[in-house]
């Protein structure tokens, strides 16, 4: 991002459905990822985004 100031639109609906992908396959892993900002999603050497920081998310959540 500090190389970019700006992502054209299309890459921004990519980032943006990855990390959807991302937080559904927590969510349906019973992980609740409750720290999202944009210094806790990185893009890897692929051009992919992923999330990090997890010392805020919580597991094993019983269901209401």
């Amino acid at each position: 991002m500090s190389e970019q100031r700006r992502f054209s639109e299309q890459r921004v609906k990519f980032y943006a459905a990855q990390i959807a992908l991302a937080l559904g396959y927590l969510h349906k892993s019973n992980i609740y990822y409750r720290d999202l900002k944009p210094d806790n999603v990185v893009i890897d050497d692929d051009g992919h985004a992923q999330l990090i920081d997890f010392g805020m998310a919580k597991s094993n959540i019983p269901d209401v």
